[in-house]
């Protein structure tokens, strides 16, 4: 028997009650989900307020898809600021928020160009909240992480806003920016070598957005040329450095102590990006073509480089410093050599729209010419024969 256990009158049950850590767990998360709860209502009041019609939100489905992952890191985010020490609390609290996330994310109106920009600065706000609280000094796990949240549910909402009135090229040519400016500002602290990389990366970051609105609004660009900018910008910082150490080895690329490798990728990546603007403007590739590039440059570097290891030198200890070089310039040049590939494919893929209905943002394309010669062939023999008139693209 236990002398220590109340005695129970009978028909009476103990009561179950919540534990310390429950309550203690429970005001930060109703706050919190209130927060998200605000912020998704403004988001869908301020999406019926500038969209009228079921046209103008063909970027809903786009927006739902991609907002999955990011709701789940949201959620994670979210454990580590309410740090709750009940299991099925946390479980609980991981399930309910991100399927309330997810759930509140087909309410929202979207056009493409808030699709992208919304998602894309949502992640880039999550991992600017975290660098902020690194530079002001925060060490409590969960206080970096309330940082993290709220800077990438800001950022997702102010993307939302500002992606009004643009098209998904110009969304998608910010956000390229915004990417290169952060690619600038750690290649700048490779120059200097001065304290911590998170305030160059910062500081890159804030001039690729301001860059990229300024670019945005001289630059009536596609999605696909957009990404082509991006892929070319960032393979233009990687290629210097990796025929550098192709042919000079480590010591090209520790020379002035790695301060001639990033100058020479800074340099780099400037002259791609200046390049690219100037070639592709003529050339509106399709959201397809511009994934073509990117998938083909990737494709190349690992053709490149898995050629290169296959006829470099065998080494009984390892890849050796020859190997590597080998494998290293392979890879390189496979990667240029892919990306030329894919804007030829997705050149000719956007060449094969023309003369149809086709826009930027279609996947399906009837060439009227050839349905009108269809026609007055039918009148003619009888006989209806149309071959292209319904073209897909990729």
């Amino acid at each position: 028997m236990n002398h220590n256990s109340e005695p129970l009158f009978a028909g009476r049950r103990r009561d179950r009650r919540m534990k310390p850590g429950c309550r203690r767990s429970m005001p930060t998360v109703v706050c919190t989900m209130i927060a998200l709860s605000v912020v998704a209502g403004l988001a869908q009041q301020d999406g019926h307020d500038s969209l009228r019609s079921e046209a103008q939100q063909r970027g809903r489905a786009r927006y739902v898809i991609e907002h999955v992952p990011l709701s789940l890191v949201y959620s994670g985010l979210l454990e580590g600021v309410v740090q709750p020490r009940d299991a099925k609390l946390g479980v609980g609290l991981y399930m309910l928020s991100a399927g309330g996330l997810i759930a509140g994310s087909f309410a929202i109106p979207t056009t493409p160009a808030q699709a992208h920009l919304s998602i894309a600065y949502g992640y880039r706000g999550m991992l600017t909240g975290a660098g902020l609280a690194e530079v002001l000094g925060v060490r409590d796990a969960g206080a970096r992480c309330f940082t993290a949240l709220g800077s990438g549910v800001a950022a997702e909402f102010w993307g939302y806003r500002l992606a009004r009135g643009m098209s998904a090229g110009q969304a998608q040519l910010l956000s390229t920016y915004t990417d290169v400016g952060i690619l600038g500002g750690g290649l700048l602290w490779g120059m200097t070598f001065q304290g911590d990389p998170v305030p160059w990366l910062l500081l890159g970051e804030g001039v690729g957005i301001g860059a990229g609105y300024l670019r945005q609004r001289s630059l009536s660009y596609t999605e696909g040329q957009a990404m082509f900018v991006r892929t070319t910008g960032v393979l233009g910082a990687l290629a210097p450095v990796g025929l550098t150490y192709a042919l000079a080895g480590s010591d090209g690329v520790g020379a002035l102590n790695g301060r001639f490798a990033s100058g020479t990728a800074l340099l780099g990546s400037l002259g791609a990006l200046y390049y690219a603007e100037r070639h592709i403007g003529n050339y509106p590739l399709t959201a397809g073509g511009g994934v073509a590039c990117a998938g083909l440059a990737a494709a190349g570097a690992l053709l490149g480089g898995g050629l290169a290891f296959l006829v470099s030198p065998n080494d009984y200890y390892g890849i050796g410093e020859t190997s590597q070089r080998m494998i290293v310039g392979g890879a390189t040049l496979g990667a240029v050599g892919g990306l030329a590939a894919g804007l030829s494919l997705a050149k000719r893929s956007a060449a094969l729209t023309q003369g149809s209905w086709l826009t930027p943002n279609d996947r399906l394309a009837v060439n009227w010419t050839i349905l009108s010669a269809s026609a007055l062939s039918y009148a003619k023999d009888k006989q209806f024969s149309a071959p292209g008139l319904v073209t897909f693209r990729f």
